[in-house]
């Protein structure tokens, strides 16, 4: 489901049992990623985003921009086995 609020343009693809990153999210400032079976996702070419929700996945890592601003005020990652968070 994609939801364009002239602000806000949000992806819902929870509970698609994804076990990658889908390409083709960086022009998205709202992404519900819940409910899947990712191991890593990379946050690093995602300059739009302001919500991140990868609840009950199974990531051990994630990588966020080095160097930059980061868009991001909202993150919810319960329920994974994170090791990892650069």
């Amino acid at each position: 489901n994609i939801i364009d609020d002239t602000n806000e343009v949000t992806i819902d693809l929870s509970g698609l049992n994804l076990t990658t990153q889908p390409p083709g999210l960086q022009n998205f400032t709202s992404i519900n990623l819940d409910n899947n079976q990712l191991t890593h996702f990379d946050a690093t070419n995602y300059d739009r985003l302001v919500k991140l929700s990868l609840n009950s996945n199974t990531l051990d890592s994630i990588n966020f921009p080095q160097g930059r601003n980061v868009s991001i005020t909202h993150i919810s990652m319960n329920n994974n086995a994170l090791r990892n968070i650069d």
